[in-house]
This record gives C-alpha cells, sequence and structure tokens, in this order.
C-alpha cells in the first residue's frame, strides 16, 4: 500500500498539469439553488451585469413556486446559474391560454464560459418549463449584447422584435422567443 502511494505521489509530482486537468474534469451539476448559494450567485451577476439585481430579488424568486432557479456547480463551487418564471396562464373569451416561459437571468462565471455550462443550463430550464406545462419561452436581451444573441439563436431563439429604451441606461433590448 506505501508502495502504491508513494508511487501516485511522484507520478502526480512530476504531472502537476495532468492532475489540473484531471481536476477541471469533474462532473459539472445542474441543481436547484440552495440559500447558501447566494453569495457566489450574486458574485457572478455583479461581474456579468451592467445593472446588476440587487440581491434580495434571488431570494425572492428562490421561494415562488412559479420560478425555476437552477445553478451550474463543480464541487459545491457555483459556476453558473439561471432563473425562468412561469407567467399567463389565463382564460380569454373560454379559450384555455397556456402558461409560457420567461427566462429572467441566465450568467456564467467569464472563467467557466465557452464549456457548455449556458447550454446546460438553459436546457435544463427548458426542460423545467415543459414540465410545468409551458409551451413556449422569451426574454429579453441588450440589443448590443452580440455573443448572447448568437447563443440563443443556436439554441432555436428567434429574434421577434426590439424595445427601445428598455433599460434604465437607455439601451434597447431585444426580445427573442421559442415553442417547444
Amino acid at each position: 500500500m506505501v508502495l502504491i502511494k508513494n508511487i501516485l505521489n511522484n507520478f502526480f509530482r512530476k504531472y502537476p498539469q495532468l492532475v489540473r486537468w484531471m481536476a477541471d474534469k469533474q462532473e459539472i451539476k445542474i441543481r436547484p439553488f440552495k440559500e447558501r448559494d447566494l453569495q457566489e450567485v450574486y458574485a457572478i451577476e455583479r461581474r456579468s451585469f451592467p445593472n446588476p439585481w440587487p440581491k434580495f430579488w434571488f431570494e425572492s424568486l428562490h421561494l415562488q413556486n412559479s420560478a425555476d432557479f437552477l445553478v451550474a456547480s463543480q464541487n459545491e463551487d457555483v459556476l453558473g446559474y439561471a432563473i425562468a418564471k412561469t407567467e399567463g396562464k389565463f382564460k380569454l373569451w373560454k379559450l384555455q391560454v397556456k402558461e409560457q416561459g420567461r427566462l429572467l437571468k441566465i450568467a456564467v462565471k467569464k472563467e467557466a464560459r465557452h464549456q457548455g455550462i449556458g447550454k446546460s443550463l438553459l436546457q435544463a430550464i427548458i426542460a423545467r418549463l415543459i414540465e410545468r406545462g409551458t409551451t413556449d419561452i422569451w426574454l429579453e436581451a441588450r440589443t448590443q449584447n452580440i455573443g448572447a444573441r448568437k447563443f440563443y439563436r443556436a439554441m432555436g431563439f428567434e429574434e421577434k422584435k426590439i424595445v427601445d429604451d428598455y433599460y434604465k441606461n437607455g439601451g434597447d433590448a431585444i426580445i427573442m422567443a421559442k415553442s417547444f
């Protein structure tokens, strides 16, 4: 047993980059938000958006039955999050209108981007919305955020409408939607 331990220790000392690579390959989990995630989620929020939401909004969304709040984590470190909400279940002239989903937020730590985490989060959120009976999802993104628009188009969203002066700083938003 001591011999095996010595061999492994020597190997890991000789090849530290392999050890880092193996650590990086540990499984990323998509799971429901937990209260202990709040600080990390809020840190990602502040670094990802020019006008971050207040922390209490995350706390309140976590408690709403109509909201799905998921995080991507690796070794309990939060790498990203996504929040969606179901809206609009009502009757219109005896016609039942199904709920629709709205993607409120999605963000991934800068150092964890371009690894499929955002895609996994969005797919998981859509799956949750489908379980709730929704038939489509919509979102808004800054018109200047070309990266986000490209990501959403790659995920099957269509650009529907530009809303002038949507954001506090006067920025325009693009409404995007996807049916399933």
